[in-house]
């Protein structure tokens, strides 16, 4: 497991997250699952799960502004709701 593991800094991964944009042959959908998987990266897993939570919410918000940022093109007005 040493072997294969990622030896990229997390702020190496954080950096990569708030840089992210659309390339022009990809999707949006494309475009989210590559955010997404770059946001994941960023979690750090910790024992206490209140902590834990923090660290999912904290990159569920910096996904949601990744995304929105990196959008190419003129994709106008992008509405988001949040969960009930």
């Amino acid at each position: 497991m040493h072997r294969f593991r990622d030896v990229r800094s997390d702020h190496y991964h954080f950096i990569q997250v708030l840089t992210a944009r659309q390339k022009k042959d990809k999707t949006p959908q494309e475009y989210l699952d590559r955010c997404h998987s770059l946001a994941k990266k960023t979690v750090p897993t910790v024992d206490d799960t209140l902590v834990q939570k923090f660290h999912y919410d904290q990159a569920q918000r910096m996904l949601l502004r990744t995304f929105i940022t990196g959008l190419s093109g003129n994709p106008g007005h992008v509405r988001f709701q949040m969960p009930a």
